[in-house]
């Protein structure tokens, strides 16, 4: 059986594409691939829009506070407990202050910029090429900047596309004087 679930796997997340997913599920239900791929495609933007959802939540609570509303206000405002915003102010450290590659991508899948506008943003941010340890509480240099990981794994997911990845990461490598043939 073809597994859909891109958060399982042996001790390490696996990565699918869209076409696999159609390809799975329309050989289980003996279904019209068509549908199948407009439920998976509205699934993944659904999906892409509430990350962004929650982003903008997030950064507007630290705005709010910024501003002196006190955490009870601010949980009343977003309709989240006081506790959970306390909890967010908390954790606010180890949230990146600049957008992540998937916020940028997760904004164009939502309509809110055009494809342009992201692979220019996504062409000039500084990018690590690990993610922290699973059991290091803080990594600095992670909540600074974006992963390659995060870029090769909306490809994989097909939130973006082969020439869109292909130009953002001839773009970082140049930039890092590391320009490669794939």
């Amino acid at each position: 059986m073809t597994n859909l679930d891109p958060r399982r796997g042996a001790g390490r997340r696996t990565r699918h594409d869209v076409e696999s997913v159609v390809d799975a599920l329309t050989s289980r239900m003996d279904g019209n691939a068509a549908a199948v791929r407009r439920a998976v495609l509205s699934v993944l933007h659904s999906r892409e829009q509430q990350h962004l959802a929650e982003m903008e939540l997030r950064r507007g609570i630290f705005e709010l506070a910024d501003l002196g509303v006190a955490p009870r206000d601010i949980a009343r405002l977003a309709g989240i407990s006081q506790p959970d915003v306390s909890r967010r102010l908390t954790r606010r450290g180890l949230t990146a202050s600049r957008p992540s590659p998937r916020e940028v991508i997760s904004q164009r899948q939502a309509g809110l910029i055009d494809s342009d506008t992201m692979v220019r943003e996504l062409s000039t941010m500084a990018m690590t090429h690990r993610i922290p340890a699973r059991d290091s509480g803080y990594d600095s240099a992670a909540a600074q900047t974006g992963t390659a990981k995060e870029l090769a794994a909306a490809f994989q997911d097909g939130l973006i596309s082969e020439g869109e990845y292909e130009t953002v990461r001839k773009a970082i490598a140049g930039r890092l004087g590391r320009v490669h043939g794939r």
